[in-house]
């Protein structure tokens, strides 16, 4: 591949968020404070994740980042494969949005993710995380390019 997909070409360069975690049940648990970022380079996009968790409850010590994430993506519009190492599994572009679905062995749930891109410098992101069937919790938020979102 000698270019990035379009999908790919929206979400190019840092982006900052604080979305929310819920438990099973619905109930705030805190922020995380995420700071992603993308790069292609060489034909392969390379995704990269930091950040912290505010608050937590009881899902503090399992979602809390330890140390950053890093995971290859083979990408294009027809289709996005996660390669890992920190998150395997797939995702659908379709135009604006994506819905993906992959695990973290990190955190040990699946990952059910949509995240659709409004304008040029706001996504709209949630992720409902799953252990088996059962719901564990869910990371809701918005994230801005650039610049860390304001407390």
């Amino acid at each position: 591949m000698t270019s990035p997909s379009e999908w790919q070409q929206r979400i190019a360069g840092e982006w900052h968020g604080r979305p929310s975690l819920f438990d099973a049940d619905g109930t705030w648990r805190g922020y995380e404070d995420i700071r992603r970022s993308s790069v292609f380079e060489g034909g392969v996009t390379t995704y990269y994740m930091d950040g912290g968790l505010e608050g937590g409850g009881p899902l503090a010590g399992r979602f809390r980042l330890g140390a950053p994430f890093a995971f290859g993506v083979v990408d294009s519009d027809a289709d996005r494969i996660y390669t890992g190492p920190d998150f395997f599994g797939t995702g659908q572009p379709y135009g604006t949005f994506v819905d993906a679905h992959y695990y973290g062995p990190g955190w040990q749930v699946d990952l059910n993710t949509w995240n659709q891109v409004l304008g040029d410098d706001t996504q709209v992101y949630s992720s409902m995380l799953y252990q088996g069937p059962a719901v564990v919790g869910c990371f809701n938020g918005v994230y801005k390019r650039g610049s860390p979102m304001p407390r």
